[in-house]
């Protein structure tokens, strides 16, 4: 993108919502990844983190109902990326295509 923005100055680079939340569900794998190595709990829960919670079956629903109640990064990247998602789907315009070239008020909010 550095490159774009060099050779053509009045370029505006746009994302599409599936990339974008692409970018968000790594960064929430990362913590995942991350926190596991402390955290045997979240071992093989992948993909309750990354799902859309309409998308979830009962079983998996009720494991992350539990698992939302502990203290995590991983929970709280999840609701980051939820607030993301929901930002994404208000439809209010087409702004939310002109993102910033990285995702990373996410990875960083969980820094701390």
């Amino acid at each position: 993108m550095k490159g774009i923005e060099e050779c053509h100055e009045n370029a505006q680079i746009t994302f599409d919502k599936f990339h974008v939340m692409m970018a968000v569900n790594k960064v929430v794998d990362q913590v995942r990844r991350f926190e596991q190595k402390m955290n045997g709990i979240l071992k093989k829960k992948r993909y309750l983190w990354l799902k859309n919670p309409q998308n979830l079956n009962d079983r998996q629903r009720d494991s992350l109902r539990l698992l939302k109640t502990m203290n995590l990064k991983t929970v709280r990247s999840y609701h980051l990326k939820l607030n993301f998602l929901e930002f994404l789907s208000d439809g209010l315009s087409d702004s939310w295509m002109r993102l910033p070239e990285k995702i990373v008020f996410l990875g960083n909010s969980l820094e701390t």
